[in-house]
This record gives structure tokens, sequence and C-alpha cells, in this order.
């Protein structure tokens, strides 16, 4: 048995699959990358006040 982390575990072929194109796919949107940047405008801050 395979260890997973939080259940999810990828295929050994689509691990191979992606080796094979070598090149990187944009999994984040707009939306996923400005609530990124806001989470670390915050957490900047909130290290900042401290």
């Amino acid at each position: 048995m395979a260890f997973s982390f939080f259940g999810r575990i990828k295929p050994l072929d689509a691990i191979l699959a992606t080796a094979e194109k070598k090149a990187l796919t944009r999994t984040l949107g707009p939306v996923q990358l400005t609530l990124l940047g806001v989470g670390a405008i915050i957490g900047t801050g909130i290290f900042v006040l401290t």
C-alpha cells in the first residue's frame, strides 16, 4: 500500500506522462493567485505588527 497524503495518489502513468512532456501546466487561475497574494500580505502584516 502506498502512502497517500490526504488521500490523494497520482497514478504512475500520469507521472510518467508529465515527465515525457517536459512542460509545466498552469493549475492556478487568477482568483487563486489573487487570494495567494492577499494571504501573503496579511501574513506579513501579522508578523510585522508583532
